[in-house]
């Protein structure tokens, strides 16, 4: 689901080059969503019903958050090919707080599906130039979330799990000005603090990327 979301099709063809341009995508008053803007369509790769050549630009996407769920800006799931995800800009305008334990906040997430070898789509995307943190879209401010006392909770800043098609190209985006907390001080798995994240599939480039 997502604020925009682009989901499968019985027909022919995927939901193909549309642009969401110069946006802002938030929350309705205190009714925060979870998802910023999601993407899912269980066809098989390079199927022709794939969602294919999307493009998300130049918009503030703010206010996604769930204290008792995962909660992502951009969450871009199995059967989407080619997105270009450029010149965002995701954050916070107030301080968050998790009250359940278990669950993770991310600004991206490109998952496929549960390997890189996976049936359906994922492949090939652009994310270049965004800003992730602030309390605006001047890139301003310390986003800051929180969690209860005894809650385990994790941040992973971009996580990318994309399969072994064509490359996906991670270049010049910025990660700052985040305060996060949680009960654990793992390195891995549940609890752990990761600006990228890493999983699994064909990352061709990743450079030119400022974190802190």
């Amino acid at each position: 689901s997502g604020v925009v979301f682009f989901g499968g099709t019985t027909g022919v063809k995927g939901n193909d080059n549309n642009t969401i341009s110069s946006c802002d995508i938030h929350s309705a008053g205190a009714a925060l969503p979870a998802i910023g803007i999601g993407a899912n369509n269980a066809t098989t790769a390079g199927s022709a019903a794939n969602n294919d050549g999307n493009i998300i630009t130049g918009c503030n996407i703010y206010d996604f958050f769930h204290a008792a769920a995962n909660s992502c800006g951009i969450k871009i799931d199995q059967g989407n090919n080619a997105w270009v995800i450029t010149n965002n800009r995701l954050y916070q305008t107030a301080a968050r707080n998790y009250t359940t334990s278990g669950f993770i906040f991310r600004f991206l997430h490109l998952n496929p599906n549960a390997n890189a070898n996976s049936t359906l789509a994922g492949n090939g995307h652009l994310v270049n130039g965004n800003f992730f943190g602030g309390t605006n879209s001047s890139f301003t401010g310390i986003m800051t979330i929180t969690s209860g006392a005894s809650i385990t909770t994790t941040f992973q800043g971009m996580d990318i799990s994309v399969t072994n098609g064509s490359g996906t190209v991670i270049t010049n985006n910025t990660m700052a000005n985040i305060s996060f907390s949680s009960a654990s001080t793992a390195t891995t798995g549940v609890g752990m603090f990761s600006a990228i994240n890493i999983n699994y599939g064909n990352v061709t480039s990743l450079s030119n990327n400022t974190i802190g």
